[in-house]
């Protein structure tokens, strides 16, 4: 049995575009970042915290596909992850990349973190993230379903993309095919 639906990240985008400065990540819920924090959460309040797959997309491009990715944990959990460790894409996508990535380079030094800002930044032409889910998957067969995903999609922000064994293409087909309804849906 399989579910599925859809995002709009337009809230983020308006609410970003209220704050014309990179916020510090903090946990103060009146706090600029605070606020985005629960503008995020209440974008995925009824995802289903269970592993399955999502893909970010361009609704305004003709090559969609943003990125795939998989969530082992659970998507909800990934989504909160996701939305606090590259909330500097979403300032990126509204005011441009220069003063925003600056900024953060210097509160977050760290070359770990840099890095992680350089991987995800491609992330900012997202205007939409689908996820389907399929009751009863293993992480083997949610990690190969990923794999047959990078295949069928060519997400243009994947940069690993290890080869699937073939054994779950049936399963990344009907996912796809979610997908692409999805996409057909946001499109009109």
């Amino acid at each position: 049995m399989y579910t599925q639906n859809y995002f709009s990240l337009t809230p983020i985008f308006d609410y970003v575009k209220t704050i014309p400065h990179l916020p510090q990540r903090d946990k103060l819920d009146d706090s600029p970042y605070g606020k985005y924090q629960l503008v995020g959460k209440s974008l995925i309040s009824s995802i289903p915290n269970i592993p399955r797959w999502y893909l970010w997309i361009n609704s305004r491009s003709q090559k969609s596909e943003v990125y795939v990715g998989k969530s082992e944990e659970g998507l909800y959990n990934r989504f909160v992850d996701r939305f606090n460790q590259e909330y500097t894409i979403f300032w990126e996508a509204v005011f441009g990349p220069h003063p925003f990535i600056e900024d953060a380079y210097k509160m977050f030094p760290q070359s770990n973190y840099r890095k992680g800002i350089e991987n995800c930044r491609c992330k900012s032409i997202g205007t939409h993230i689908l996820w389907v889910c399929k009751a009863s998957v293993d992480v083997n067969e949610c990690e190969e379903v990923e794999r047959e995903l990078f295949i069928i999609h060519d997400p243009i922000c994947n940069i690993k993309r290890p080869k699937p064994s073939g054994v779950y293409r049936h399963i990344a087909e009907e996912v796809s095919r979610r997908f692409n309804l999805m996409i057909k849906d946001i499109a009109k």
